[in-house]
């Protein structure tokens, strides 16, 4: 039941995580009705939360029937990679930069405590969901160290679009393992001042990235 302030937020973030831990399927109809009576809230706030999950992509809204999830195909997944590689890129070119600046220090600080969050949930097992919302804690603070906030918008939309399609392949131990130590060479070289080593080593993880939503997504490169 939610009791707090800021029920649209709650209820936002209640149907986003049900869309991104796959709780609410594409090829389903939901009502808000529905909704608003599990969550013991008014319609309003449901219907405001679906409006600013189909600004995200990640519903779309049935006249009079109610609303469901959209699905993915390859061609959203490549456009989400292409864009994470230009927004992301450009982050980790910055800090690479300006690594010996206080703003650049107090960044890196904040992704070394990123890193040591995923390698605490990945130890208590079965946490993929907050697995891969520090994962996106990580991959948000390179954008925002560009201090731009048109790019902070498009990175927060295509964030939540890419944790819907990878959530479930974090269940596997072996891949979350894996994304640490990917993190962790990208903030080696961040740390170095290596802006070379950290493009690579971004670029790369956003590869196997790309590799794995295809796989967990059943679909072939576009």
């Amino acid at each position: 039941m939610i009791t707090r302030i800021s029920i649209k937020e709650q209820v936002y973030e209640y149907l986003k995580k049900g869309v991104v831990e796959g709780k609410l399927q594409p090829g389903m109809v939901y009502s808000e009705q529905m909704i608003a009576d599990t969550l013991h809230v008014s319609r309003t706030p449901v219907r405001e939360a679906i409006q600013l999950l189909r600004h995200e992509n990640l519903v779309e809204v049935y006249s009079n029937r109610g609303f469901g999830v959209k699905d993915i195909c390859a061609a959203d997944i490549e456009e989400i990679i292409q864009a994470r590689l230009a927004i992301e890129g450009f982050g980790v070119r910055l800090l690479a930069r300006q690594y010996a600046s206080a703003p650049a220090q107090d960044t890196r600080r904040q992704l070394q405590k990123t890193v040591e969050d995923m390698k605490k949930i990945k130890a208590g097992k079965k946490n993929h969901y907050l697995f891969t919302q520090a994962d996106v804690s990580f991959h948000r603070l390179l954008v925002q160290f560009t201090n731009n906030p048109y790019l902070m918008q498009v990175s927060d939309m295509i964030q939540t679009k890419q944790a819907q399609a990878t959530v479930h392949s974090l269940q596997e131990q072996s891949r979350m393992d894996q994304a640490v130590e990917e993190h962790e060479r990208i903030l080696s070289a961040l740390a170095a001042g290596e802006e070379e080593e950290a493009v690579r080593a971004f670029e790369y993880h956003m590869q196997v990235t790309r590799q794995i939503l295809h796989a967990e997504s059943g679909l072939e490169d576009a």
